[in-house]
């Protein structure tokens, strides 16, 4: 989007900028350019929401599989036996005071990527329209291999 207003010479109005890019993902269009959510809104970190960290599953570090460690830090679980570890719901352990700025920032498992729900509302709706054009391209693809097999 930037190099539209560089190739435009136009004044960057951020508010016209952000109308442009919700614009792009509320229509679907930018499925078709292959945008992502990051050059539609570059600069807004997408963190998950406060409810889901404070819901988190906490364990204790002394229950933790041995020689396990915090995917973030490298740090062992069993040398800080009175820690507390939060568990997302991919399983994966953290150190609460690795993973807590990590979720701030970012929605998602630092170690599988896995997502997690945010308050953001435009990012939910781009993750649903991710969703069901991965699913289209899936059927495409049964639809083809049932033809031509």
């Amino acid at each position: 989007m930037p190099e539209y207003v560089d190739e435009h010479n136009t004044t960057e109005d951020p508010h016209d900028f952000l109308l442009i890019a919700r614009l792009l993902l509320e229509s679907g269009v930018h499925e078709h350019f292959g945008l992502t959510f990051e050059e539609l809104f570059p600069n807004q970190p997408v963190g998950a929401s406060p409810k889901v960290i404070l819901e988190l599953e906490k364990v204790q570090a002394k229950n933790a599989p041995p020689k396990d460690q915090c995917p973030i830090c490298l740090g062992l679980f069993e040398d800080e036996l009175e820690a507390i570890l939060l568990k997302l719901p991919c399983k994966h352990l953290f150190h609460k005071k690795c993973i807590i700025p990590w979720l701030e920032k970012a929605a998602t498992c630092p170690y599988c990527r896995s997502d997690l729900p945010t308050d953001d509302e435009l990012y939910e709706e781009f993750k649903r329209q991710q969703s069901r054009a991965q699913q289209r391209n899936a059927d495409l693809e049964e639809l083809h291999n049932s033809m031509y097999s």
